[in-house]
């Protein structure tokens, strides 16, 4: 309790300072009215049943603090609360757990943690970033901090001023990301790297005897190892325990059952197609697609019974509901195929702002020739994935009847596969 009292009157002590260097004094009234008086100091030396009645007042400050928006985005407030733009991202994972700046060792330094005495160094290899731990993965950020950067570009002015050639193009363009941060009013965050959860995931600490705040955690999986400094012992427990939690490995947590084999296989295109156009008619969030060859204009579903869904219609619909639809597709060399994904690229894209195109290799300017994307899968908010190798395309929609044509008028289908029955394939 008297550690977070003391990290509150850091926020008061930051944020009063905020208010005084307003430029505006009628801002500098108003916020300190919003915000509410702090407890006083000598309060911090109280035993716990008295500390626990400063309790309503502390609530009262705090929220204070949160309807102030200048005080709101304040790195400190946010440090406190341990919050951040990852914070609540329910695609990243389900679940917040942990959160808090570090210091990471990069990966680029040649010799760093091949000798003991690296690993309780003090140089300035250590960069300060923003840790954040869910229950799929761990995230590092950089808090863009565009006060520093805007006394280099101060400094850098200065020397344009003295040599008009020193101006060049990166200045420029750093000059106007710098206005844009600046105009929006809000603190901004680069995502660095996301370490994935795999089979391989360890973590391993590390405590100095000679010095108390030297806690290194070391975090690896299948494919990197990366190390960070931890600032004090709380902390180092805090992390502990929380990477415990997460890496338990309990089986209820998972949303695929432990007991069934939840895996159902397709022979032909119509029952596949036909469970493709239901999973993505309930699509919650993402939708990512990967095909050599895509069309847009393909009916999923042909049945005469039933409703016929077009794959681009049913894309746009599900654009429009605010799901995001990400598709990568092959980049053909035209003189040798005639798949035409630049026409499926343009015609995806003029639908919703919301669906995305990469079109993949650029042949020459990468010299790629003998190389191609074979993937075929179709993946619905990280639950339900289709993977094979049946495009999305002319040519692939059949049936065990393997007619001449895709379009059948008296006959009925074979019997469609359900996928929402895959569970019971197991048994």
């Amino acid at each position: 309790m008297k550690i977070h009292l003391a990290k509150l009157a850091t926020i008061h002590r930051s944020s009063r300072q905020m208010a005084t260097e307003s430029n505006s004094d009628e801002c500098q009234k108003k916020s300190q009215k919003k915000l509410a008086n702090f407890p006083k100091l000598a309060d911090l030396g109280y035993s716990s049943e008295r500390l626990k009645e400063k309790i309503p007042e502390l609530e009262v400050y705090l929220q204070s603090i949160l309807n102030t928006k200048q005080l709101r985005e304040d790195i400190e407030v946010l440090s406190f609360f341990e919050v951040s733009p990852m914070s609540f991202k329910s695609r990243l994972g389900s679940s917040k757990l942990k959160e808090g700046f570090v210091k990471k060792l990069p990966r680029s330094i040649p010799g760093c943690m091949t000798r003991p005495c690296c690993l309780f160094c003090t140089t300035g290899c250590w960069k300060k970033r923003w840790l954040v731990l869910k229950d799929t993965c761990l995230i590092y950020l950089e808090p863009y901090r565009w006060e520093e950067k805007l006394s280099k570009i101060a400094e850098q002015d200065c020397q344009t001023f003295d040599n008009p050639r020193a101006n060049t193009l990166e200045s420029n363009q750093e000059r106007s990301r710098m206005t844009q941060i600046m105009m929006r009013g809000k603190h901004c965050w680069r995502i660095c790297q996301i370490i994935l959860m795999d089979k391989n995931f360890r973590f391993q600490f590390f405590h100095s005897n000679s010095a108390k705040s030297d806690h290194k955690l070391l975090i690896r999986n299948s494919h990197m190892r990366v190390f960070f400094e931890i600032h004090n012992q709380r902390s180092s427990d805090e992390w502990f325990h929380e990477l415990s939690r997460v890496t338990a490995g309990d089986p209820a947590s998972s949303f695929i059952s432990t007991e069934l084999n939840p895996h159902c296989s397709f022979v032909d295109g119509a029952s596949l197609m036909y469970s493709v156009a239901k999973a993505i008619d309930l699509a919650q969030q993402e939708i990512f697609i990967t095909d050599w060859w895509m069309t847009p204009e393909l009916f999923l579903t042909r049945k005469p019974s039933s409703k016929i869904i077009r794959l681009d219609r049913l894309l746009q619909k599900k654009a429009a509901q605010g799901v995001r639809v990400c598709i990568l597709l092959y980049k053909e060399i035209e003189l040798a195929l005639r798949i035409n994904s630049a026409h499926t690229s343009r015609w995806l894209k003029s639908r919703h702002p919301n669906i995305h195109v990469i079109r993949h290799p650029h042949h020459f300017s990468n010299r790629v020739l003998l190389w191609s994307h074979h993937e075929k899968s179709v993946i619905i908010d990280q639950t339900i994935a289709f993977i094979g190798g049946i495009d999305l395309c002319f040519g692939r929609w059949d049936t065990p009847q393997h007619r001449l044509t895709d379009v059948p008028h008296d006959e009925e289908i074979a019997k469609h596969v359900d996928y929402e029955k895959v569970g019971s394939a197991g048994q």
